[in-house]
C-alpha cells in the first residue's frame, strides 16, 4: 500500500529574468523618458514586487516601445506575477509576450511550466520543444520537459532531459535533484543518491535535496540514514509539511509510532488540506488499535481528495479488521474502479471474499492482483490456501514456494506448505516446513499438530505424540475437537475429565493418522 507523497525537487518553474537593454528599440527624447523609467523599474529585481508590476504597467500603458522590448517589460511583469501566486495574470502575460515576440524562448518555457502545473502535459510539452528549437541550449527548458515528462509517466525520456540540463547546467543542483528523482523511481537507489549527493554538494542550504536523499535511503531500508536527512531538511525549511510527512512514514517502518504520529499530526497542522497526510496518520492509527481515529482520517483523506484509491483501499482494510464486510467490499470496489491497476485493492478484495468461503471469487481476485504484481508474497500464501483447500496439491506447493521466497518470515505460509506437502505423501519435506514454522511462531499450534500427523506417518510415533500433545496445550479448543474426531473413529472417547485420550491418540498414530 501506498503511503508516501513524493517531492522530487524544485520546480524551475520561473527563470531568471530577463538583462534587456533599457533603451532597446527606444529613442532617447523627452517624450519617452518617463516610459524609460518605468520600464527600469520594471526590470529592477531589487525593487518591491508592488512597485515593479506598477513600473512594468506604466510603461506598458505609455507605449511608444518597440515591439520587441515591450514583450520583455510583458515577460518581466508575467515573472513578478508569477512570484506572486498570481498564476492566471502571468500565464496572460506570457501569451502577450510571445504574440508581440514570438522567437522568445523563455516566455515558452514560463508559460509550459504553468501548463505542466496546471497537468495540460501535452501543451507543456509543446512549449518547451518550442523554446529549444529557438535555443538548443537552454537547460530550463530540458529540465522543465523532463518534469513534463516525468508527470506523463515517461521516465526515460525524462531522465534523457535531465541528463541534457546537466550537461549543459553542470552547476546548477536543482538538474542534479531532478535527475536523482527520476532515478529513484526506476528503482536505481544508488544513481538518485549519488545525484542527491551533488546536489547537496552544490547547495547545502536547500531542503529538497536533503529530503529526496531521504527517500532514496527510506527505499533503501536505510532509515536512520533516512531520519538524518529529513532532519536536515527540517533544519532548513522547518515548515515543509511534505517532510514532515516522510519522516513519519520513516518512523513508521521502523515501528517507531509515536514518533510518526507526531509527524502527521505537523503535517497536518501545517497543512490541514494535506491527504495524504490524513492517510498515513490513519495507518498509524490503525498500528495502534484506535480504529475508529483511523476511519476518521480516511473519511478526511477521501473528502480532501475524493479520488484517492489509496484512501479506499486503506478504509476497506479497517472494516475488513471491523468485520464490516459490506463497507469494505464497497471500498476495495470503488478503490478498483478509481485505480483499475490496484494490485493491493485486488488481494483485499481477493481476502474478503476468501474469509466469506467464497473461494471462487477469491481466486480470481488472487490472479488479477498476480498478474499486475507478481511478487504479492500475500496474494500467493492466500491463492496457496486455497489450492490446498481444494486439493490442488501441487499448485498449493508451488505459489507457497513463492510466497515464502519474497517473504520468509511468514510461518503460516510454511504451515500450509507443510500441509500441501503431507498430502503429497512428502512427509520429510513436510517436517522440515513445520519445524521453520515453529522456529518463527514457537506457539503455533496447529504446526505442532500437523507435524504430529507427518511424524506418525514417517513412523516416529512418539514424536509425533509429543506434538500433538503440545498442540493440545496450547489450544485447548483443538483438544475437545480432537476428542469428537477420535470418538467417531472408534478410537475411543475422553478421559474422565474430558481431556484427550493419550491412548486413543497413540491408536491412531500408530494407524498412519489417517485424515479426521
Amino acid at each position: 500500500m501506498a503511503f508516501r507523497r513524493t517531492r522530487y525537487g524544485g520546480s524551475i518553474g520561473t527563470v531568471p529574468i530577463v538583462a534587456a537593454a533599457l533603451l532597446f528599440g527606444v529613442a532617447a527624447t523627452a517624450a519617452t523618458a518617463a516610459p524609460r523609467e518605468d520600464a527600469s523599474t520594471c526590470l529592477d529585481g531589487s525593487r518591491s514586487a508592488r512597485d515593479r508590476i506598477d513600473g512594468c504597467s506604466r510603461a506598458i500603458d505609455a507605449g511608444g516601445l518597440a515591439q520587441d522590448f515591450q514583450a520583455k517589460v510583458i515577460y518581466n511583469r508575467g515573472l513578478v506575477y508569477l512570484i506572486q501566486g498570481q498564476v492566471d495574470r502571468a500565464f496572460a502575460d506570457f501569451n502577450e509576450a510571445i504574440r508581440l515576440h514570438p522567437p522568445f524562448p523563455e516566455a515558452y518555457v514560463n508559460r509550459g511550466s504553468i501548463h505542466r502545473q496546471r497537468g495540460s502535459l501535452d501543451r507543456a510539452i509543446g512549449d518547451f520543444d518550442q523554446a529549444l528549437a529557438l535555443d538548443p541550449e537552454n537547460a530550463e527548458a530540458y529540465a522543465n520537459r523532463g518534469l513534463a515528462y516525468q508527470q506523463k509517466g515517461e521516465l526515460d525520456r525524462a531522465l534523457a532531459d535531465f541528463d541534457q540540463a546537466v550537461a549543459l547546467a553542470p552547476k546548477d543542483p536543482a538538474a542534479y535533484n531532478n535527475r536523482g528523482g527520476v532515478h529513484r523511481l526506476k528503482g536505481d537507489i544508488e544513481r538518485a543518491i549519488g545525484d542527491f549527493n551533488k546536489a547537496v554538494t552544490l547547495d547545502p542550504s536547500k531542503a529538497d535535496a536533503y529530503n529526496n536523499r531521504g527517500l532514496a535511503y527510506h527505499d533503501a531500508g536505510d532509515h536512520d540514514r533516512a531520519i538524518t536527512d529529513f532532519d536536515a531538511a527540517l533544519k532548513r525549511a522547518p515548515r515543509d509539511a511534505a517532510t514532515y510527512n516522510n519522516r513519519g512514514n520513516t518512523y513508521r517502518v521502523m515501528l517507531k509510532y509515536e514518533r510518526a504520529r507526531a509527524d502527521f499530526d505537523a503535517a497536518i497542522a501545517l497543512d490541514d488540506s494535506f491527504a495524504a497526510a490524513f492517510n498515513n496518520r490513519a495507518n498509524v492509527r490503525r498500528k495502534q488499535g484506535d480504529l475508529k481515529g483511523a476511519l476518521a482520517d480516511y473519511d478526511r483523506a477521501i473528502d480532501l481528495q475524493p479520488t484517492y484509491a489509496v484512501a479506499y483501499d486503506n478504509r476497506g482494510i479497517t472494516y475488513y479488521i471491523l468485520r464490516r464486510d459490506e463497507e469494505a467490499l464497497r471500498d476495495y470496489n470503488t478503490a478498483i474502479r478509481l485505480k483499475p491497476d490496484f494490485a493491493d485493492a485486488y488481494t483485499n478484495r481477493g481476502l474478503l471474499y476468501h474469509r466469506s468461503g467464497r473461494l471462487d471469487e477469491a481466486l480470481v481476485e488472487y490472479d488479477k492482483a498476480l498478474k499486475l504484481n507478481p511478487d504479492d508474497s500475500l496474494a500467493l500464501a492466500s491463492r496457496g490456501g486455497i489450492h490446498l483447500n481444494k486439493g490442488a496439491y501441487e499448485a498449493a506447493v508451488r505459489d507457497l514456494d513463492r510466497a515464502t521466497a519474497l517473504r520468509p518470515i511468514n510461518p503460516n505460509a510454511y504451515v500450509n506448505r507443510g500441509n500441501a506437502q503431507r498430502a503429497l505423501g512428502r512427509n520429510e519435506a513436510a517436517i522440515a516446513d513445520y519445524n521453520v514454522a515453529l522456529e518463527q511462531a514457537p506457539r503455533l499450534g496447529n504446526a505442532f499438530f500437523n507435524r504430529g500427523i507427518a511424524q506418525a506417518r514417517s513412523g516416529n510415533v512418539e514424536a509425533g505424540l509429543k506434538d500433538i500433545e503440545q498442540a493440545v496445550a496450547l489450544n485447548p479448543n483443538a483438544g475437545s475437537w480432537l476428542v469428537g474426531q477420535l470418538a467417531r473413529r472408534g478410537y475411543g472417547t475422553a478421559g474422565s475429565d474430558g481431556a484427550v485420550s493419550g491412548a486413543a491418540v497413540r491408536a491412531w498414530l500408530e494407524d498412519g493418522a489417517p485424515d479426521l
